[in-house]
């Protein structure tokens, strides 16, 4: 149950938790989805769908304190997921907030990577994890 992550998260929540998969929005799932997406379909009806009357995941980490969460939702494959996760931490660690690292990734890999637009981000947007060096 998401209640229960909480307890695992609560004592020392972490600045950012990045669930790089497809299903992390509504994790924990109950089975496989039994939704078939178009990509023609607007996000926001993936995310109903896959949310509907679901505490999970980033419901959890929001109430255990989680500085930023950021999960996927709808078909991801690993490949891409992957892609995103690196393009957003090489922008953290570049020194960008992590709202900026998420969208600056989201926007730069749009073209190359579709699927980026299948994350979610919520928490605190200002949030720096690094200094950036100086030049």
């Amino acid at each position: 149950m998401g209640s229960d992550l909480i307890t695992l998260l609560s004592p020392r929540p972490p600045a950012v938790l990045f669930v790089n998969g497809g299903g992390a929005v509504t994790l924990p799932f109950y089975g496989p989805s039994s939704y078939r997406y178009e990509r023609t379909q607007t996000t926001a009806e993936v995310l109903d769908a896959e949310t509907a009357g679901n505490q999970g995941l980033a419901w959890a980490a929001a109430r255990a304190g989680v500085g930023a969460f950021i999960g996927g939702f709808g078909p991801l494959t690993d490949e891409n997921s992957a892609q995103f996760g690196i393009e957003f931490y090489r922008r953290v660690f570049a020194g960008n907030s992590v709202a900026q690292a998420f969208w600056t990734a989201r926007r730069d890999l749009r073209r190359r990577v579709p699927e980026a637009y299948f994350f979610v981000m919520n928490g605190y947007p200002d949030l720096d994890l690094c200094k950036p060096k100086p030049a």
